[in-house]
């Protein structure tokens, strides 16, 4: 029979802050062994970390909702997801493939994002990273504020 190495996620969120964290799914992409008793394995955490009554996964969705339309929308449709003239237009045939590294940061009513977005073009079919630094509100909705 052969044995296991198992290890644990220990959650590293401080205790000061009234912060809370679950894992809502776990894929195994792969186990290789390493050696006697030594397997070593490969693997996908997805967790929801909500600080008081900002939930990342929230502006998640909003995000993945406004890449979707950002390449392709006028400054009509943008007005309902930002604010003035923060972002323009981008005007170009992309489709939105990801969000990448989404890093969220509360400050007072507002959330700041760093986040590399990863766009198709349909012209050329090559993949584009492109980086945004944004601040979003929340009132009914999420907003791009900043």
């Amino acid at each position: 029979m052969e044995k296991q190495q198992r290890s644990y996620y220990v959650d590293t969120i401080r205790t000061d802050i009234p912060t809370s964290s679950a894992v809502t799914d776990v894929i195994v992409w792969n186990i290789e062994q390493s050696g006697t008793d030594t397997f070593s394995a490969t693997y996908e955490v997805d967790q929801q970390i909500k600080e008081g009554d900002q939930t990342n996964n929230d502006t998640t969705a909003f995000l993945e909702t406004f890449f979707k339309l950002y390449s392709t929308a006028t400054g009509k449709e943008l007005a309902y997801y930002v604010s003035g003239n923060v972002l323009e237009p981008i005007g170009r045939n992309h489709v939105f493939s990801e969000l990448v590294n989404p890093v969220f940061k509360a400050n007072g009513d507002n959330v700041k994002v760093k986040v590399a977005v990863k766009f198709l073009d349909n012209q050329t079919k090559e993949t584009q990273v492109s980086q945004y630094e944004l601040v979003l509100h929340k009132d009914s909705n999420w907003k791009i504020v900043g």
